[in-house]
């Protein structure tokens, strides 16, 4: 029998597992931070994600395949990001402002990675050669780029109040969000069928670029009191919001109704 992910992770259980985390994650004081169970726990949703797209493999629309594909990628990167996180903390010692502006290189990637399929379904439904595709490739490496470089040179970083280098990452983190909406909302200007899609998609990449924001001035916030680990839960509390609306926004788009519901009816009998 197949699973259905659909019909055990919904918004209203979604919601009542993040509220549970967060209580949970409170009420243990520091153990889920010096345990790493903070990061694993955001590994586990984007694996939810990737279960919900997995199981659409047979998916071979020209304008969805792109979508998930880059949906599928982009998850994985996010997963990447807190494995990294967690052994640069963990294990390699790596200075915390260095740790978090690969998180923030991670977090851009993967927003453009999305992205990228979104821009590939507008280019088939528009017949349009735009260049955007190819520059965003561009700007996806130079974001791996700096992660090697923070890798070997982890001191070239400073996230420290009045660094270029907070306003650098607050200003590449708004620019890339910005253009994702904008596309976002150009999508669904043109295909009202998917307009729950992008709903929840919009809604986490907010929560992601809140993210970013937060990782680039973690110092500027602890000036103004609040504990780093407070901080850091913050953080990671509203990742997994984000990766829950993602998983929501997938599940719309893999039940666009019409001839969809049909394949998923015809694949699903198999």
């Amino acid at each position: 029998m197949k699973i259905q992910p659909e019909k055990i992770f919904n918004h209203w259980t979604l919601l009542v597992i993040n509220i549970l985390i967060v209580i949970a994650a409170e009420a243990s004081g520091t153990f889920f931070a010096r345990s790493g169970l903070i990061h694993l726990l955001a590994i586990i949703f984007v694996g939810l994600g990737l279960v919900r797209l997995w199981f659409h493999t047979h998916v071979h629309d020209q304008y969805l395949e792109p979508i998930i594909h880059r949906g599928i990628l982009a998850l994985l990167v996010l997963a990447i990001s807190h494995i990294v996180e967690y052994f640069s903390f963990m294990h390699l010692k790596l200075p915390r402002q260095a740790i978090y502006a690969n998180v923030i290189n991670f977090y851009l990637a993967g927003l453009l990675i999305i992205n990228l399929g979104v821009e590939g379904f507008l280019r088939k439904l528009r017949n349009d050669s735009s260049k955007i595709i190819p520059t965003s490739w561009i700007v996806i490496a130079g974001f791996f780029v700096l992660i090697g470089i923070l890798f070997m040179n982890p001191q070239s970083v400073s996230l420290s109040p009045g660094s270029w280098h907070v306003f650098g990452y607050l200003l590449a983190t708004t620019l890339v969000a910005t253009f994702s909406i904008y596309r976002l909302t150009l999508l669904k200007n043109h295909v009202a069928i998917m307009v729950k899609f992008i709903s929840y998609f919009i809604a986490g990449i907010i929560l992601i670029s809140a993210c970013a924001v937060i990782s680039a001035t973690e110092e500027y916030i602890a000036k103004l009191g609040v504990p780093t680990i407070q901080i850091a839960f913050i953080n990671h509390f509203l990742f997994y919001g984000a990766l829950s609306l993602v998983f929501l926004a997938y599940e719309r788009l893999l039940h666009l109704g019409g001839v969809y519901d049909d394949l998923e009816k015809l694949y699903g009998a198999q």
